[in-house]
C-alpha cells in the first residue's frame, strides 16, 4: 500500500485514478484506513468533484449542489476528520496543516466554479475545473493526502 501512496505523491501534476494505482501496485484498499480515515476514499471523493462540477457546467447534473455548504471545508468526511481525529493525531505534522489549508481552498474553489456556472460563465467555470485554481487545489489535496498517509505510516 505504501507504493500506492508514493506513486500518488509523485503524480501531483496529473489526475490520479486511485483504483488503477491500487491495482497496478498490488495494494489492498483496506490498508488505506489509518487514524479513522480511508485515505483512498478521501482522495477519490475529492477527485470525483471534477466530474460533478463538469456535469453541472454541461447541464447534465441532476444533483442539487448548495454553494453555501460546498464552500465549507468541515462538512465532508475528510473535513470532519481534519477537524476532529486528524487534529488530535496529526497536528504535529506540517503536511497535515498544509492539507487543512489546501482542503479549505479546494472547497472555496468548488463553490466558485458553481457560482460561475450559475452566472452563465460556463467557459470560465470549465477552465477553472480543467486547469485553473480548482484543478490545482484538487491535485494538491490528493497529493497532500498521500503525503500525510506516508508520514503516519513512517
Amino acid at each position: 500500500m505504501l507504493r500506492v501512496f508514493k506513486r500518488m505523491l509523485f503524480a501531483e501534476q496529473e489526475e490520479v485514478d486511485v483504483a488503477t494505482v491500487i491495482q497496478e501496485t498490488g495494494g489492498v484498499k483496506e490498508d488505506a484506513v489509518i487514524q479513522g480515515l480511508d485515505f483512498i476514499a478521501a482522495i477519490d471523493a475529492h477527485r470525483q468533484w471534477k466530474k460533478r462540477l463538469t456535469d453541472v457546467i454541461e447541464g447534465k447534473s441532476t444533483e442539487i449542489l448548495d454553494q453555501s455548504v460546498i464552500c465549507q471545508d468541515d462538512k465532508c468526511v475528510l473535513g470532519k476528520w481534519i477537524y476532529c481525529t486528524g487534529k488530535i493525531h496529526c497536528s504535529h505534522m506540517l503536511s497535515f496543516h498544509e492539507l487543512k489549508a489546501e482542503h479549505a481552498k479546494f472547497h472555496l474553489q468548488a463553490a466558485n466554479v458553481l457560482q460561475l456556472a450559475r452566472a452563465g460563465k460556463l467557459e470560465e467555470a470549465m477552465l477553472n475545473v480543467l486547469e485553473g485554481d480548482f484543478a490545482k487545489a484538487s491535485r494538491k489535496v490528493q497529493t497532500l493526502l498521500s503525503k500525510v498517509y506516508l508520514e503516519i505510516k513512517a
